[in-house]
């Protein structure tokens, strides 16, 4: 797969591929467009590998092994043999570079953070809980519950996730915080394991391959700056919600998953 590719997506999944009430009309019919044309599709995703090996069925994108930087770069993860990972060490299947501590190791910290807020902790939640905070259903829902790097916090008290995250940060976590969620981490997030898995891809593809990047959030922005062509998905039909350093980007004219599938066929257009 990757040894010939002539291209390689590197996109966000929730907003960008995914609309964020679990819409994906088009994308499996758009990702088979690009499977044809021997584009892999690795996902930079806050969703667990669980969730990534599951929507990577359902979606197609697949085929000829997966590829994904999943909890917002705690890991780097990879079908056994498809990508050279140093320090590698076997999770779920796949081989993976951990970039970061376990929620383990920072549990204690994140409940000392929320200790005042009345907040529900998804690496915590019952079925019922993650459905209802997601807007996912079924097994869905309950494969975003199985994190291993990156706890994510939701709260209808945003003042205390934000005091909540602005605790975290000092003690060293890694701390985003969304219009919904706050995510925290050890790890130093998306730069950091595209960066590895860009390292990573030199030695695997013939020649360099041009890296398109899709994404809708100020979490994506760190990764979006690193590849050739940025596509950024707009959260509604007003304007994106972001803005990158470079001018050389390209804005969707339509929100996840309508924006996506134009991203696409705007990448095979333009190959």
């Amino acid at each position: 797969m990757l040894y010939r590719a002539r291209a390689v997506v590197l996109t966000d999944i929730d907003g960008s591929m995914i609309g964020y009430d679990g819409s994906r009309a088009g994308v499996r019919e758009a990702v088979e467009l690009l499977n044809a044309l021997h584009i892999p599709v690795i996902p930079v995703t806050a969703k667990t590998l669980h969730e990534v090996s599951y929507l990577a069925v359902e979606l197609g994108f697949a085929r000829e092994g997966l590829i994904a930087v999943v909890e917002m770069g705690g890991a780097l993860c990879a079908t056994k043999g498809l990508l050279q990972l140093d320090d590698a060490v076997e999770v779920n299947g796949y081989k993976c570079s951990l970039l970061g501590g376990f929620i383990e190791d920072f549990d204690h910290l994140v409940e000392e953070a929320l200790r005042e807020c009345r907040a529900l902790r998804l690496s915590k939640a019952s079925l019922e809980e993650a459905e209802e905070i997601l807007n996912l259903r079924g097994l869905e829902a309950l494969l975003a519950t199985r994190r291993m790097f990156l706890e994510v916090v939701w709260s209808n008290d945003r003042k205390c996730l934000e005091e909540a995250s602005r605790k975290l940060s000092k003690l060293g976590l890694k701390t985003f915080l969304g219009k919904r969620f706050l995510h925290i981490g050890l790890h130093s997030g998306k730069r950091e394991a595209v960066l590895r898995l860009l390292k990573a891809l030199e030695n695997t593809t013939l020649t360099k391959p041009t890296i398109v990047g899709i994404g809708d959030s100020d979490a994506d922005i760190e990764f979006l700056e690193l590849v050739d062509k940025p596509i950024i998905i707009p959260q509604d039909h007003m304007s994106p919600d972001i803005r990158l350093k470079r001018a050389d980007y390209t804005i969707a004219p339509h929100p996840a998953p309508h924006g996506w599938v134009w991203a696409v066929k705007h990448i095979t257009l333009n190959l």
